[in-house]
Parts: structure tokens; sequence; C-alpha cells
């Protein structure tokens, strides 16, 4: 019975999620479940469980609006969102050694079993891909095989924005605040070179090339491009609408659980806003230092 029955429903997922969220991050409560499915499925094969409503995977980059989007997502019903089921190198290998799509080497296996447990909602799978860790042709690749039928791809159109918000996140591990929070300005030092000498322009021209890569790979597939400045950032039931529209789901009424944890302007949230606008200087990415919202 342990292989026919899924180990946990909607409702049981949602409680756990909701348990202690300062001591549990949410997808690590996710990974935990994705692991016992797995081990069952080992021990109880079951052929019989299908997901009969397709499926999507929505690929970004992170620090894009991916986890509010996926937070209303899993309050619909005819939905089964699964987070990021595909785990960085780092977390699968520390955890169950697979699962390893971030570097384009995912287990389709792992993959088939999970959705199975989507039953007849929609399956969609989070996706964050890292710049030269992986590629991006085998991914989607992999994806299709696995049964994926659909793509969405939500973009940060200002890739400093972007950039500074991932320093936020990593410098003082605020990642992301609730709806009804207070946001605190926290500026962040931007580095002006990377690893073998790259240029702050040339790791945001890279982040716009590897955009262009993932549009690339998946040209002739069914695709909904989205982006954070036009459906996310003033309003993320936008961007709810256009996936539930692109999935054939019905929209219901869904809560918006979290807020923007950055809204200042760049000359506030860059301590070092004078250097990176003269590194910036003369390499066409000046328009984005302009965006004081």
């Amino acid at each position: 019975m342990l292989g026919q029955t899924p180990l946990f429903n909607s409702d049981i997922d949602r409680e756990c999620l909701l348990t202690s969220p300062g001591k549990l991050p949410v997808e690590l409560v996710r990974f935990s479940h994705r692991v016992l499915r797995l081990s069952a499925d080992q021990l109880t094969p079951t052929p019989g469980l299908s997901s009969s409503a397709g499926s999507l995977v929505l690929i970004h980059r992170g620090r894009c609006g991916s986890t509010v989007l996926g937070a209303m997502l899993d309050q619909n019903e005819q939905v089964y969102w699964d987070g990021e089921a595909l785990m960085p190198p780092s977390l699968s290998e520390r955890w169950l050694r697979r699962l390893q799509g971030a570097r384009g080497v995912s287990n389709i296996r792992d993959l088939k079993v999970l959705m199975r447990y989507a039953r007849t909602r929609s399956y969609v799978l989070s996706c964050k891909g890292q710049p030269g860790c992986s590629s991006i042709s085998r991914l989607v690749r992999d994806l299709s095989d696995a049964g994926f039928d659909r793509f969405a791809v939500l973009e940060r159109k200002n890739a400093l924005r972007w950039l500074v918000s991932a320093e936020i996140g990593s410098q003082r591990q605020r990642w992301h605040l609730r709806q009804g929070d207070s946001p605190r300005l926290n500026p962040v030092w931007i580095p002006l070179l990377y690893d073998q000498q790259k240029t702050l322009a040339d790791r945001l021209h890279g982040l716009a090339n590897w955009h262009k890569e993932v549009r690339d790979c998946l040209a002739g597939r069914p695709v909904l491009n989205l982006t954070y400045e036009d459906h996310v950032e003033t309003d993320p039931a936008r961007a709810y609408r256009e996936v539930c529209e692109f999935m054939d789901v019905t929209a219901t009424p869904v809560r918006i659980t979290q807020a923007r944890l950055n809204p200042f302007p760049l000359t506030r949230l860059i301590a070092n806003f004078n250097e990176v606008e003269t590194a910036l200087r003369r390499t066409g990415l000046e328009w984005m230092l302009q965006e004081q919202d």
C-alpha cells in the first residue's frame, strides 16, 4: 500500500511547509518529501500512478520573483508545485547524490517518479540554471524526455538589480520578505572584478547571454516568456494568471505571500555606487543604473 498511495497530499504538504518557517527552509522540506517518495518507489514501484494533466518547467536564474510565483501556484488545487526538484549539485550530492539537473545530468527516472504524485494535477517544476555550470541544451532535452511539454522562462531584464539582490542575499543571508513585513535597507559592496579577471560588465553581459541560450534551446517548443519587470514587480498576480492560462488551468483566487525585499533605489543599495557607475560607462549597460525604483 505504501507504493500505491502518495505519502503526502496537498493539505499535509502545505501544513508542513508552514511549520517553523524560520528553522526549516521550504525547499529542504520539499526535498525531504522527495527523498521519501523516491525511497518508497524503490521498495514498491507504482507504475499505476501518473500525471495526466501535463507538466511545465519554470526556468530562471533566481532573484526574479520565482518564489512569489511558486507560492501562488502552490495554492491552486489544479497545480502540483514541486519547487526546485532539480537541486543544485551541492545539495543533491550531500543528501541523495541524485537529482543533479542543475549540471545537465538530471535523473530522468527520478523525475518521472516525482511527477506521478501529481496524479490529475499539472506538475510544475522550478529550475534554477547556473551560467557556465550546465548544458542548457541537454537540460531541455532531459526535461522533454521526462515528459515536460511546456516551458516558461522568467527573466529579470535589469541584470544589475539581479546582481545586487543576489549579493544582498549572499552577504546578509536574507532572501525573502513576508507580505506585511517592512523591508530593511542593506547596502552592499558590488565587486568590480570577478573570477578570471572578468569585469562587472562581463558578468552582466554573461547573464543576458545565458538567457539568450535558453531561448535558443527552447526554439520550436511551447514557451511562455515572462519578465520580472513586466509580470511580477508591481503585480505578481499577473504572472500567476499568465502561467495558469498557458497551462489551461483555472486561475483561482490566491494570496500574495511575499513582498519586495529590496525596493530601494540603487544609489542607496550599492555602497560603492560611484565606482559601479564608472565601471559601466560606455558598456551599453548604463540604463540599468537609471532605474531608481
